[in-house]
């Protein structure tokens, strides 16, 4: 098969049975396993690689021969061996054993379905494996390397990335949701993405009150019920459903997207004997704090209810209710200077983790759009005409 091929089988195995694995979904990744892919094509000074390193593929081709040596389980396995020791004693990156077993067999088992086939049991034996293999018809089924049919299996493989990419980065479950647009797949997608990441929804949707509609992302910051969202928007915060009764705006479609990681810490602080402004000491500097709770003011609270937006600080007498509140709303309302008689409230802190060397993170609100597959260009290759003894293995 041409290296184009080979590549695309590759990447197809890497993200329908590595990601879902375990196996970081990223170019690195990605990179490692084509190169692999490519490795056993060391031995033809023709390939790509054998340009590149022909003073390896030239020697190796006149000692052993093309799919000989490189192209045998032994070099995988002796290959594969010496990656493992070097990832246990740390010298190398977490994952590449297996990226690089996977790229260099899957070379290999495509190799096999060739008319030339591959020595697989080199130096053991010199029979070449073929698959599949016909008693009464050895040629059929298999293509030559750089035939039509090689050309319709590398569009083929490489079409199929593209769900693949899909499938690997989101798992079955969230496709499902990402295609579904509606709040409810919206929040189950929030209860799994919130957990780790600072969750962000690109929203397409229509004010109840005004009619105007909004198109673009924006952060979400909870949920109300099991069908409505919360999101913001500057220093507000809105409802996101399904019921124009009682939502701010009516989705048309929202997706969840996850923004950078962050990590979640909850308390919960006694306010008896002091003043709200007190809050101030448990607002995070370097993150979103939120409020949520109950609180008995020494006296009577009015606060204006607004109909066109999410009221976080709500009062009943002298009840004073906090639903993903922040200071600014305490700050806005004029609260600071409240007496707080009895009561206490829960603080959530969400803080973006330190940038890393994740390339599979999302990015946050603001997203370029991702690059696209690298272009691959079909090599010249040399076509071998020669007479083998073919078997069954």
């Amino acid at each position: 098969m041409t290296s184009p091929t080979h590549i695309a089988f590759a990447e197809s195995l890497y993200l329908l049975t590595l990601t879902p694995a375990g196996v970081p979904l990223s170019w690195h990744s990605a990179i490692i396993t084509a190169f692999a892919s490519l490795l056993p094509d060391i031995d033809l000074p023709t390939s790509w690689l054998g340009r590149i390193f022909f003073f390896i593929s030239e020697p190796i081709e006149r000692t052993f021969g093309h799919r000989t040596i490189t192209h045998s389980l032994l070099f995988a396995l002796c290959a594969g061996g010496i990656i493992y020791v070097m990832e246990d004693f740390n010298l190398i990156f977490p994952h590449i054993t297996v990226l690089f077993l996977t790229g260099n067999l899957s070379h290999i088992m495509l190799d096999t379905c060739t008319i030339q086939g591959v020595k697989l049991f080199y130096p053991i034996s010199m029979r070449d494996c073929v698959f599949p293999y016909d008693p009464r018809s050895p040629y059929s089924y298999r293509m030559k390397s750089g035939s039509k049919g090689d050309t319709i299996l590398f569009f083929f493989l490489a079409a199929l990335l593209i769900p693949l990419y899909l499938f690997a980065s989101n798992g079955f479950e969230r496709l499902i949701r990402i295609t579904q647009k509606t709040p409810q797949a919206a929040l189950r997608d929030f209860y799994e993405l919130s957990t780790s990441h600072i969750v962000f929804a690109d929203i397409d949707a229509v004010n109840t009150l005004t009619h105007e509609r909004i198109n673009g992302r924006f952060e979400l910051v909870g949920i109300r019920d099991p069908n409505t969202l919360l999101f913001a928007s500057g220093a507000n915060v809105y409802t996101l459903g399904e019921n124009p009764a009682v939502d701010n705006f009516l989705s048309n479609s929202v997706v969840c997207i996850p923004g950078p990681k962050a990590r979640t810490s909850v308390t919960t602080v006694d306010l008896p004997g002091q003043l709200l402004s007190s809050l101030k000491n448990f607002t995070s500097q370097n993150g979103q704090t939120r409020f949520f709770g109950s609180l008995e003011a020494n006296q009577r609270v009015e606060l204006p209810q607004n109909f066109d937006r999410f009221n976080t600080i709500s009062s009943y007498g002298s009840i004073l209710k906090f639903d993903h509140a922040t200071f600014d709303d305490i700050l806005r309302l004029s609260l600071e200077n409240t007496l707080i008689l009895k009561g206490q409230l829960t603080v959530k802190t969400v803080s973006q983790e330190p940038s890393n060397l994740d390339l599979s993170a999302s990015p946050g609100p603001q997203v370029s759009p991702s690059p696209g597959l690298p272009s691959l260009r079909r090599p010249s290759w040399r076509i071998f005409h020669s007479r083998y003894h073919w078997w069954y293995c």
